[in-house]
C-alpha cells in the first residue's frame, strides 16, 4: 500500500502529508513503509538510518524508527530514538507515546501513564 498526499503524515503533526512540510519526502517515506509492510524491518532501519544521518532532526524519520524498534523489540535503543525525538518534538503525540512505552517496558506506569494521556489529550 502506498502513501497518499491525503493520508495522515507518520511525523506526528495531524497534518495530512500534503500541507505537512514533511511533504518533500513523500517518496522516501513510502519506501520505508513497503518496507515495514513487507516485514523487512531491518532493511526499513538501516535505510531510517541512513537518511538520518543527513536528516538527523526530520520527526517522521524518528517516528518510523520508533515503529521499527518497537516492532523489533529493540528496547534500549527505542529509549534513545524516542528521547531525541521527545527532545526535538516535546510537544509531539507520538514522540510522548513512544516515551510510554519505553515507560512501559520499565515499569514506571505512572509515567508510562502519564506520557500517555498527555498524548492522546494533544489536539
Amino acid at each position: 500500500m502506498s502513501l497518499n498526499i491525503y493520508d495522515i503524515c507518520p511525523c506526528g503533526s495531524g497534518k495530512k502529508i500534503k500541507f505537512c512540510t514533511c511533504h518533500q519526502y513523500l517518496a522516501e517515506m513510502e519506501k520505508i513503509t513497503r518496507m515495514i509492510e513487507g516485514e523487512q524491518f531491518v532493511a526499513a532501519l538501516d535505510h531510517i538510518n541512513s537518511l538520518l544521518k543527513t536528516l538527523p532532526s526530520e520527526p517522521w524519520l524518528l517516528a518510523l524508527k520508533c515503529s521499527v524498534l518497537l516492532r523489533l523489540g529493540e528496547i534500549e535503543s527505542l529509549e534513545e530514538a524516542s528521547a531525541r525525538f521527545i527532545r526535538l518534538q516535546p510537544d509531539n503525540p507520538l514522540a510522548k507515546i513512544n516515551r510510554s512505552m519505553v515507560a512501559l517496558f520499565r515499569q514506571s506506569l505512572d509515567e508510562a501513564a502519564s506520557l500517555y494521556l498527555q498524548a492522546i489529550s494533544s489536539p
